[in-house]
């Protein structure tokens, strides 16, 4: 079946070791667009970290779509209006502090402007501002939590070998209750259980007449998975975890070698 639809993850797969797109990756995405293809970033990060991005592709004119937060929210790009947006209840936040509080390990909020930091470990504080630049990070007290605030999902952001450690002493049930995804290897996620990158790519598609069959997806880490197992060609980049190249149809060159390009051209633009 002809590729319709192009999801792509940006962090370790559209861009490079320094956080650029390559040319490359550029001009295969605008060649894919002109080509009829719709080209849609699925990505953890917010829409307003993404913006450059979408510009450098050219995926900001009417009918180009963005998945943020790992498929909470989908939004048109140039208007910014909300397709779907799935957050966090008031329960589930209790729920995940509690939790941050039996694994002895940091969390914050992330909402749609900023991300609320608990002050609970001064000692080994949340390093989610080495990560997500683009929005603003500020201190939190969880008595100054009024359940009112939008909670798109809550992290954890440390060193590789505790995030390891806490995974292993998350009780079952909350993976039963929540999506709980190692998104980076420093960095652990929890969203509401419906959230994902593979529910959103179907969502949108739905809207636009695209069956899953119809789509590639284009990722590396544990939360482009499900987009990987849900599309009729999923792609792991070349330097991807073992596990993930297990569960793909086609095997690309790495982030650092304009591995998105290679996708693009080898299994979509040369199968039209």
């Amino acid at each position: 079946m002809k590729t319709q639809l192009i999801g792509i993850d940006i962090d370790g797969t559209l861009v490079d070791d320094h956080n650029q797109v390559s040319t490359a990756n550029k001009d295969a995405i605008k060649r894919a667009k002109q080509a009829g293809i719709k080209v849609v970033l699925c990505t953890g990060r917010p829409l307003k970290a993404i913006s450059h991005v979408l510009e450098a592709c050219d995926l900001t004119d009417a009918g180009d779509y963005a998945i943020t937060y790992n498929g909470g929210l989908i939004q048109a790009t140039d208007t910014g209006e909300i397709i779907q947006h799935i957050v966090l209840s008031q329960d589930d936040v209790v729920s995940l502090y509690n939790l941050s509080k039996t694994l002895d390990m940091p969390i914050s909020l992330v909402g749609m402007e900023d991300v609320k930091v608990f002050q609970n470990h001064h000692d080994r504080p949340c390093l989610y501002y080495t990560i997500n630049k683009w929005l603003s990070h500020h201190p939190f007290q969880f008595d100054d939590y009024t359940g009112q605030q939008v909670v798109n999902k809550m992290v954890i952001a440390r060193p590789e070998a505790e995030i390891e450690e806490a995974l292993k002493k998350i009780p079952e049930h909350y993976f039963e209750q929540f999506f709980i995804v190692k998104s980076r290897p420093n960095l652990l996620e929890f969203m509401p259980k419906t959230v994902n990158k593979g529910a959103a790519l179907k969502l949108l598609g739905q809207q636009l007449g695209i069956v899953p069959e119809a789509m590639m997806g284009i990722g590396d880490m544990d939360n482009d998975l499900t987009m990987i197992e849900i599309v009729g060609k999923g792609v792991v980049m070349g330097q991807a975890p073992d596990y993930m190249k297990d569960v793909a149809d086609y095997i690309t060159k790495s982030n650092n070698e304009s591995g998105v390009a290679h996708a693009i051209e080898q299994w979509a633009l040369n199968m039209l």
